[in-house]
């Protein structure tokens, strides 16, 4: 929590110190920094929330992020930009959204070759092809000293295509270890078909995947929908102004690259899984959206700067709109709402299609995204206690049953959580039975009845049971969770 805080505030003076390329005044770039980070933790890309560990190294991420795109746009006119490729590699280590970053200032070079170069073949293309090979050679030293980037593209690669030891075994002894036990397959092929692959895919995440759902194109209306009309306003008015500045545009190709970095391959994919048999292939590119915010940001800046007078409303009055409509988004006041009305939309939006009554992740996340997240403890470090004492005290051949995603991170065995899917490839046929025990042990773990879950720990081979109300006689219990051991009937 101390160092969430910490690069918290790192974060803000790094986006004082990109803001600080557009004004001169410290405190205008000062007061963006701060409501830039209203929406920082969503803004146009959620598609859910971050309840455990990865929140960490997320956050540790993102100050070092706004100072390359500071650094990139500040020498742009310089050979030394093209050192964020190589210093983006090396950012990985911290969180492998650092990647996603690398799509979008590589976007950002295709647009700025054909646009404005107008595909001249000039000293920018031999230093961009420079630091490509920089960064190439950045990744294997990386590799050299420990967990780099490779694993994640050899990882996702293989996902989508299997590699000819992978075909040779039984689907039974697939390498990738398996969080959900799946029932034997009688009759089945030994490889899922590229459309079963791809209707478990779009059921499993539908949020990294094209075309984006209706919830996830919901969620962008009521986070980002505000934000969008008002940097779309000031790009508008910036052209209109006759006071353009280079800076200007670089920030318009920006705002460009992003929605190509982020949604470009899984069109591409979109389009070919209607023609060819291809598998689902996905490196979760769709994050960088998130870098839509900051040209977003700049431009709502840039309206602010140029603050027209709109009939009887002074310069000053509008200035004050533009902060309040930015920082009153839709979904800040629908969180206002009475319980019973927010309550309210979420069955709504069940009768539309819009949600499934049977998803339990996208559920939660809608609840926690209404502000009516009150089942239990939301974050990682309340799951901690619990997680520690079955590493220590669980045999590495026991299975925990549970739907705490926190789970994911550790060493232990699981069999519920929703992201155990991630441990399988997208040809494993156990995928098939993922969902189905998924939202069964969802619905025992809600039931709160324990005699229930203990029958379905045992038919799934767990000896564990992690609930999130305190049982008595329990192995290990805390003020947020117990641990109870499952009994096995007696012996006839």
């Amino acid at each position: 929590k101390l160092l969430l805080a910490l690069f918290t505030v790192a974060y803000l003076f790094a986006f004082q110190l990109l803001m600080g390329l557009a004004t001169e005044s410290r405190n205008r770039a000062m007061l963006f920094s701060l409501f830039s980070a209203l929406f920082v933790s969503f803004g146009a890309s959620i598609w859910g929330m971050t309840d455990f560990a990865a929140s960490l190294s997320r956050t540790l991420v993102i100050p070092f992020v706004v100072v390359l795109v500071w650094f990139f746009f500040r020498k742009f006119s310089s050979p030394w930009r093209y050192a964020v490729y190589p210093a983006l590699i090396l950012l990985s280590l911290l969180h492998l959204s650092a990647l996603h970053v690398f799509l979008v200032f590589g976007a950002f070079e295709m647009l700025d070759f054909v646009f404005r170069r107008r595909c001249r073949i000039d000293r920018n293309l031999a230093f961009f092809a420079t630091s490509l090979i920089a960064s190439v050679a950045v990744q294997g030293l990386v590799e050299n000293v420990g967990s780099g980037t490779g694993w994640y593209v050899r990882y996702v690669i293989n996902m989508a295509m299997p590699s000819a030891a992978e075909m040779a075994k039984p689907t039974a002894q697939a390498s990738a270890p398996t969080a959900v036990a799946a029932p034997p397959v009688v009759n089945a092929p030994e490889r899922l078909s590229s459309r079963e692959a791809w209707r478990i895919e779009l059921l499993a995440f539908p949020w990294r995947n094209f075309p984006p759902s209706l919830a996830t194109l919901a969620t962008i209306a009521s986070s980002y929908g505000v934000i969008f009309l008002l940097a779309l306003a000031g790009a508008i008015r910036v052209l209109r102004s006759g006071e353009a500045k280079p800076l200007d545009r670089e920030m318009a190709t920006f705002a460009l690259a992003v929605p190509l970095a982020a949604y470009g391959l899984q069109a591409v994919l979109w389009v070919l899984r209607a023609l060819l048999p291809v598998l689902p292939l996905n490196f979760e590119e769709i994050r960088a959206v998130n870098m839509i915010m900051i040209p977003s940001v700049y431009f709502i800046f840039r309206l602010y700067e140029l603050a027209p007078e709109v009939g009887r409303m002074s310069q000053r009055a509008f200035r004050v709109a533009v902060m309040v409509a930015f920082s009153l988004q839709p979904i800040v006041l629908v969180r206002a709402l009475p319980t019973s009305w927010r309550d309210e939309l979420i069955d709504r939006a069940v009768a539309w299609g819009v949600l499934r009554s049977s998803d339990a992740p996208r559920m939660l996340y809608a609840r926690q995204f209404l502000g009516l997240a009150s089942d239990g403890p939301r974050f990682y470090y309340s799951s901690r206690p619990a997680i520690e004492w079955l590493e220590r005290n669980a045999r590495p051949d026991e299975k925990v049953l549970t739907n705490l995603n926190d789970f994911h991170t550790s060493r232990i065995k699981t069999v519920g959580p929703f992201l155990g899917v991630v441990n399988l490839q997208v040809w494993d046929v156990r995928r098939a039975t993922w969902a189905e025990s998924v939202e069964e042990i969802d619905r025992a773990l809600a039931s709160r009845d324990l005699g229930r879950i203990m029958r379905l720990a045992r038919a799934l081979g767990a000896t564990y049971a992690v609930v999130n109300w305190p049982v008595d006689g329990a192995a290990y219990r805390d003020e947020y969770y117990s641990v109870v051991r499952v009994q096995q009937p007696p012996a006839k």
